[in-house]
């Protein structure tokens, strides 16, 4: 097998790849970024790690993981529409329709451009 850009540890747009293990010991490429914390919420940080015997980047990797997981959820009843009256109900499926037109007014197809 031929080795590749990828099977060597480089990514054609960003250069060399460090390989890391996870932890069911498969390595894989994990991409790194540059944060600035406060010094204050750096030894919250640090001292979450001690009290969990993990390193601070898993601190932050599962703070950050949990955070998105729960942005990802919907809050309960936040389809309901029960606290609406009947006329603003019927402004809002107005308000729908109306964007919906415009939307499908404004499509095109790639061999029909629109210009």
């Amino acid at each position: 097998m031929a080795e590749t850009a990828w099977s060597a540890g480089f990514s054609r747009h960003s250069g060399p790849r460090r390989l890391r293990s996870n932890m069911l010991g498969y390595v894989s490429p994990m991409p790194n970024t540059s944060v600035h914390f406060p010094e204050p919420l750096l030894a919250s940080l640090d001292r979450i790690a001690a009290e969990r015997g993990i390193s601070r980047n898993r601190v932050i990797v599962e703070s950050c993981r949990r955070t998105a997981e729960e942005r990802a959820q919907w809050s309960p009843g936040f389809f309901s529409n029960g606290h609406l009256s009947a006329e603003d109900l019927a402004e809002l499926q107005e308000g729908c329709e109306d964007l919906d037109r415009t939307l499908r007014a404004a499509r095109w197809s790639r061999m029909d451009p629109p210009f």
